[in-house]
């Protein structure tokens, strides 16, 4: 968690504090016979007061949070979990111009973290550090994370590469760059086909290669060099 949602966790624990025994008077004038009486009935509706909020974020973080009203009116967070399908480019092979090749990103993600496997026919990439920027004031969200490269098939690499990714998001699709180990770099944009997370490259790919954004993709990537500046 961020030290903003930290903050902002805070702040709205005590509106719905307020907002609740402010609610529960109205419904329920305290009758009181004197001072004592009254700390004693405010002390009991603060303990109960506080005890619903302490039963409703454990509910709003393991998923109600996802939900856009409730993100309306607490934290802000994109959701991005689900399958995201496009094509990369990359200087791995200076010598050639190589073609557009397509990729998978399974993204899991709870209100704390988020988790992303890349897929292309060779290579699976687990991430092992992640983070989301989220600016309010531009609406602007990107997702940065360092990944690790195992191979899927029988070809002739190197195994175990390494590389970070610098993610724009842009509501239906991601975009952005990445750099490996390996001192290639590379450019890819994927869009989101579905809410749930794909297990497989060929799952996922031959279920929506043939969608138009899909398509669209390779053809603005086709002949195109990742200079960073795509």
């Amino acid at each position: 968690m961020e030290k903003n949602e930290f903050i902002k966790l805070l702040k709205y624990s005590f509106y719905l504090l307020i907002c609740g025994l402010v609610v529960w008077s109205l419904i329920s004038p305290p009758k009181m016979a004197g001072p004592v009486q009254m700390i004693e009935v405010l002390y009991s509706r603060i303990e109960t007061v506080a005890g619903v909020i302490l039963l409703f974020w454990p509910v709003y973080f393991s998923w109600a949070w996802k939900w856009p009203w409730m993100q309306s009116y607490f934290i802000k967070k994109p959701v991005v979990e689900g399958t995201w399908v496009g094509y990369l480019i990359s200087t791995y092979d200076k010598r050639t111009r190589l073609e557009p090749i397509a990729i998978v990103l399974s993204i899991h993600q709870n209100f704390f973290e988020t988790r992303i496997t890349s897929f292309t026919q060779n290579f699976v990439g687990i991430s092992t550090g992640e983070r989301m920027i989220f600016d309010a004031t531009n609406n602007q969200v990107e997702l940065l994370y360092q990944y690790s490269q195992k191979i899927a098939m029988p070809v002739n690499e190197v195994d175990g590469r390494r590389g970070s990714a610098q993610m724009r998001y842009f509501s239906d699709y991601l975009a952005g760059n990445f750099w490996t180990a390996g001192k290639t770099v590379g450019f890819m944009r994927v869009h989101k086909m579905s809410g749930a997370c794909y297990l497989s490259f060929e799952k996922a790919f031959d279920e929506y290669k043939d969608k138009i954004v899909v398509q669209d993709c390779f053809t603005m990537l086709k002949g195109k060099t990742p200079d960073l500046n795509i």
